[in-house]
């Protein structure tokens, strides 16, 4: 782990929802007056904002696609990225947070200084994101080096799934390691790492013949307590 940094890693049972768990985690850091942006918030098709918006002053959004515009759950819409949005809301925020945002960064200095230049004194970012030391999380960073990551994305789960829901991924800071130095760097001051292994989330991602698969592997990295190896990671960084 880097020195500059305080750093925590647990991990937390299988049958964890990262749809319920990951807004009750931030809502723990929150109060009526937090004021609190989504990093990457979509048109909101996951629906666990709403957990959040009920808890905080103010809930904030930005993302560079245009679907932002059918999000129902926010007060204020920018369709930009978070490296522009940074430039004029300097330490706007008591919290940021991101869903399935990690994986797609490829200049994670630039994101996370950006984050880390949006928040108070005492502000927090959370993330959720894919594992790279996990079978899914390597297999899509092989495939996409590869070129062929759409290709199989769309044998797996159809064309209208590509289409609507995928974008490139990087996967440069999907690690507890990368993520640890990445955060140092930016002059966050620590991290808590928390890590799960959710079979049925990638159990969609193969042919039922191999659906045993992930429910294997989960009992195996439990049993040999490897968070590190497990599928999800979610991140609370302080400032």
């Amino acid at each position: 782990m880097n020195s500059a940094i305080r750093t925590r890693l647990s991990a937390l049972p299988a049958n964890t929802n990262l749809m319920t768990e990951f807004p009750r985690w931030i809502v723990q850091e929150c109060d009526a007056a937090s004021v609190v942006l989504e990093i990457g918030a979509g048109e909101g098709k996951y629906g666990y904002p709403a957990a959040i918006r009920g808890r905080v002053a103010r809930l904030v959004g930005i993302d560079p696609d245009g679907a932002l515009a059918r999000n129902p759950y926010l007060d204020e819409r920018y369709q930009t990225t978070v490296e522009e949005f940074a430039r004029e809301h300097d330490s706007r925020f008591d919290c940021l947070y991101s869903m399935f945002v990690l994986e797609h960064v490829s200049d994670p200095a630039g994101f996370l200084t950006a984050c880390r230049s949006l928040l108070h004194p005492g502000g927090k970012l959370f993330a959720a994101t894919p594992n790279l030391w996990h079978y899914f999380g390597a297999t899509t960073k092989a495939t996409a080096a590869l070129g062929v990551e759409d290709w199989l994305l769309e044998c797996l789960r159809g064309r209208e799934i590509k289409e609507s829901y995928h974008f490139p991924t990087a996967y440069r800071m999907n690690s507890v390691r990368a993520l640890t130095r990445a955060l140092a760097r930016a002059g966050f001051r620590e991290v808590d790492f928390r890590c799960f292994d959710e079979p049925s989330r990638f159990q969609i991602y193969l042919p039922p013949a191999a659906r045993w698969f992930p429910v294997m592997y989960s009992k195996l990295v439990y049993t040999l307590r490897l968070p590190r190896a497990m599928g999800m990671l979610m991140l609370k960084a302080s400032v």
